[in-house]
């Protein structure tokens, strides 16, 4: 009698959607966050780069002194183009968290920005001008938690320092 009602349900066939069903749902759940999350973390990249790329050109463009009268280009200004996209630091933040002044440096610094323009031919003091930034990310703990550890993403822009 017990065989007869094992080879009953072998031969049954109505449960084995819902049995599928079960084996693939985590699976497929567990790739869909895995997706979202590895994507938020390519959009708060992004953000920053635009920030820092946003940054070192204004950077690049500074110059603390202009024909003798003081200009207003301050490290300050230069971070509140990274973190809100405009100079004034108001609106929301870029990337969410980032707003730490020690998340941002600048090479170099303002007391080495030249004085005095360039004149044609003669090469500048420093050529270059680096912004580098890094952020902890704060999206869905879902990495972290896996990883047992917490994401940071860097970057770092350089462009060439011309004055105004």
């Amino acid at each position: 009698m017990p065989a007869r009602r094992a080879s009953v349900f072998i031969k049954d066939e109505r449960g084995t959607v819902f049995v599928e069903f079960l084996i693939v749902f985590p699976v497929l759940t567990f790739l869909c966050l895995g997706f979202f999350e590895f994507a938020n973390i390519l959009w708060e990249r992004q953000q920053m780069q635009v920030g820092l790329r946003d940054a070192a050109r204004y950077w690049s463009r500074c110059r603390t002194e202009i024909s003798g009268a003081s200009a207003t280009c301050t490290a300050d200004i230069a971070r509140n183009i990274a973190f809100y996209g405009n100079p004034a630091g108001s609106g929301r933040l870029r990337v969410p968290g980032w707003d730490e002044p020690a998340e941002i440096s600048f090479d170099p610094e303002q007391d080495e920005l030249p004085n005095r323009a360039v004149l044609p031919g003669e090469p500048p003091v420093r050529p270059l001008v680096t912004v580098s930034g890094s952020v902890g990310y704060s999206g869905l703990p879902f990495f972290s938690t896996l990883l047992d550890r917490s994401i940071t993403i860097r970057h770092s822009v350089q462009m060439r320092y011309i004055g105004w």
